[in-house]
């Protein structure tokens, strides 16, 4: 079962697959997703907890395309583990045929961060965090162009994708849950139509006025109804590897600098989307040999 297709392509999907029955009907995306979930299970591990032949074929192609990373990178990468403490959602502001969509890898089925991301959320905590301390470390500074590289040049350090690993992918998806209880409350806009279909014409000239008309014909309550929205969460580990363009001692420096803002970042700020409410915290640990 690849998971990527089974969410995205109806006839690309496992059999006897609701795909299109769950964008047609809202109401049934829980069964279609408690449906997904139990064949991605099965894609994994027997009834025995043994593992399938796919699993066994993801075990042997995750050790070949590290290893050859590795070669091609030679003694200047960073082998790290992106343990994860909490769900993980990425990818949901992307376009789906569902109303929610989640990050995974469009070949393989598989669950990952990509590089960009990761860089990304390194980025970020650089210049906010650390520019603070030294403005070197602020965009436009002279190591964060060496980090991250600018509009013209490439920076010094590659963020490979993150691939799960093969200890957690048998279980890597869940089923998760967002209920909104004050639908129309949360969705006004000001100075749009819909808000202001009431609202008198004289008002519409005063956008602070029409705001809180608009506030007060759809207040909250608690007699208001929950939407409950159903979509897939992530919690798994994933390899994480870090190469540097630069030679010699210097190159293994810039890595250690990279993996540890990288460190900080994913354990304060999180990663993917929701963080404010918990998911995407990680840790990020040193890799020992043959770990998986």
């Amino acid at each position: 079962m690849n998971a990527y297709l089974a969410l995205t392509k109806h006839l690309a999907s496992y059999p006897k697959s609701k795909l299109e029955q769950a964008v047609t009907k809202p109401a049934s995306r829980q069964t279609f997703y408690t449906n997904y979930l139990n064949a991605y299970y099965a894609s994994w591990l027997n009834k025995d907890e043994h593992k399938t032949l796919q699993h066994k074929w993801y075990d042997a192609f995750f050790e070949l395309h590290y290893s050859r990373l590795s070669q091609m990178a030679g003694e200047h990468l960073s082998n790290r583990i992106l343990r994860g403490r909490s769900p993980l959602v990425t990818g949901q502001g992307q376009p789906s045929v569902l109303e929610t969509h989640l990050a995974l890898h469009p070949t393989y089925g598989i669950p990952y961060i990509t590089g960009t991301a990761l860089k990304g959320i390194s980025a970020h905590y650089c210049h906010r965090y650390l520019g603070e301390e030294d403005e070197h470390f602020r965009v436009g500074g002279a190591y964060y162009e060496r980090l991250y590289g600018t509009v013209g040049q490439m920076g010094s350090i590659c963020y490979h994708d993150a691939w799960v690993t093969p200890a957690t992918v048998s279980k890597a998806l869940s089923l998760d849950v967002l209920t909104p209880h004050h639908k129309d409350y949360n969705q006004i806009v000001l100075r749009q139509a819909a808000d202001l279909a009431s609202v008198d014409m004289a008002e519409r000239d005063h956008p602070l006025q029409a705001y809180r008309t608009a506030v007060e014909k759809v207040a909250p309550h608690d007699d208001d109804t929950p939407v409950p929205v159903h979509f897939v969460s992530v919690q798994a580990d994933f390899k994480l590897l870090l190469t540097s363009s630069i030679q010699g001692a210097e190159g293994m420096e810039w890595l250690q600098i990279a993996a540890e803002i990288l460190a900080a970042a994913v354990q304060h700020e999180g990663v993917g989307g929701k963080t404010n409410a918990g998911y995407g915290k990680m840790v990020l640990e040193v890799c020992k040999e043959g770990i998986a």
